[in-house]
């Protein structure tokens, strides 16, 4: 799908990979993304519910791409709620 947008729509494509706050495989999710950087990956990301599941629980993830010197963005404050 990728290569085919890009050749029609004359536009660079690239993924983020999103591991979830709710989740315990933020690591392996950071390894999956550095692995696969020159296959069009540029980042990686955590998302979800922040109520109990603070940046700090993915810290080795985070760590997994400084070391790596891969880019990384954190979804922050945009839902709320019961």
């Amino acid at each position: 799908g990728f290569e085919r947008a890009e050749s029609r729509y004359a536009i660079t494509l690239r993924q983020i990979v999103c591991a979830m706050r709710n989740r315990t495989d933020s690591l392996e999710m950071a390894q999956l993304a550095v692995a696969n950087r020159d296959r069009g990956v540029v980042g990686f990301d955590i998302a979800g519910e922040e109520a109990g599941y603070p940046p700090e629980k993915h810290l080795a993830a985070f760590q997994l791409c400084h070391r790596e010197n891969f880019s990384i963005t954190i979804h922050a404050g945009e839902g709320f709620g019961p």
